[in-house]
């Protein structure tokens, strides 16, 4: 009888150290509340993840002249593991929001084509922000503008 309740005891007291020891090892690293250079995550404080690489005016295959920009996402602007495609939410002069696809390019960035209703010579802004898909949202939205 005695050697069942030294047992029960030993058991009791190893339930309460082992969540103790556990938690120990979920400490918190320092400096990792500060981290706040991903573009993909909430806290996200770095300046504009996108550039605006080339503007020009164009005919598409139904003969609407529009403004197409070419936006860069350059892989030194994304943590070390990059994706193969990044869904960004899209919106700009006359073109509803909207996601879309940026396919990752030979070298590691990323890039795709925007056409904008062509409005004449001028300014042309755009606004991307991170897609979550789960979320149905974006993050870190930005706008730019480029002259054409």
């Amino acid at each position: 009888m005695q050697s069942r309740t030294k047992i029960i005891k030993s058991s009791l007291v190893l339930l309460l150290v082992f969540p103790f020891f556990f938690a120990s090892c979920l400490k918190k690293v320092d400096g990792v509340n500060e981290l706040n250079t991903n573009i993909f995550d909430r806290e996200y404080a770095g300046d504009v993840w996108y550039v605006i690489k080339d503007i020009e005016q164009i005919t598409n295959g139904i003969g609407e002249i529009k403004a197409r920009l070419t936006i860069w996402i350059p892989s030194s602007n994304l943590p070390g593991l990059v994706p193969s495609n990044i869904k960004v939410h899209t919106e700009g002069d006359g073109l509803p929001v909207t996601v879309l696809d940026f396919p990752v390019k030979v070298g590691g960035d990323f890039e795709t084509n925007v056409d904008l209703p062509y409005t004449g010579v001028g300014e042309y802004c755009i606004k991307l922000g991170i897609y979550i898909e789960e979320e149905d949202a974006a993050i870190n939205i930005f706008e730019s503008c480029a002259s054409l």
